[in-house]
């Protein structure tokens, strides 16, 4: 019994040697950065399961530069507050410098990942992800110029100070619970 004991401690201390290896020794998130624009990849596992349930339709093929630079100049949003406003979240020299590196991302993009992307403006950082689903692109924002979408910087204020603007084509993303449908104002579904 002594040597099955034996056994059973080295394969415990193996186990726990091999999973500290591959854990420690994983392959870092590939950043590519170029001027003002950071891209990575991330797994669709490491997202919510809103996320995690879709059937992504990867790499997004065959959309081209023009295409991107459509999206991106459509892409409106409104401050909340009493001197807010609606705004682009992208000015044009924002796109004319970052769509060519965006678009050849989107299209190079694996099944499993989801593009996610920091714009580094003078105003703050724009971040959020893009990826295909049901035929659609989607484009969610986590911080637009510097702001979060979770802001909670303001005593005792909950929420958004902005929420996102579909125009023609365009439509909040949607999910179902108990209580009805709830829209997401930081996430919107594009044709």
């Amino acid at each position: 019994t002594t040597k099955i004991n034996y056994f059973s401690q080295v394969g415990i201390i193996f186990f726990l040697l091999c999973s500290c290896f591959s854990t420690s020794c994983s392959a870092p998130e590939k950043r590519l950065k170029k001027d003002q624009l950071t891209i990575t990849y991330r797994p669709q596992s490491s997202f919510e399961t809103e996320i995690k349930k879709l059937r992504l339709q990867h790499p997004i093929k065959k959309i081209s530069v023009e295409q991107v630079t459509n999206h991106l100049l459509s892409l409106h949003y409104e401050q909340l507050s009493l001197l807010g406003g609606k705004k682009y979240i992208f000015s044009s020299d924002d796109v004319l410098k970052i769509t060519p590196l965006v678009t050849k991302a989107l299209n190079r993009m694996r099944a499993n990942k989801i593009l996610y992307y920091e714009v580094d403006t003078p105003i703050g950082i724009t971040a959020g992800t893009i990826f295909q689903a049901k035929g659609k692109i989607h484009w969610r924002f986590k911080t637009i110029k510097g702001v979060s979408f979770e802001n909670s910087s303001f005593p005792g204020h909950r929420g958004s100070t902005w929420r996102l603007l579909p125009k023609h084509g365009q439509a909040y993303s949607k999910s179902s619970s108990i209580l009805g449908n709830e829209q997401h104002q930081n996430w919107i579904i594009s044709n």
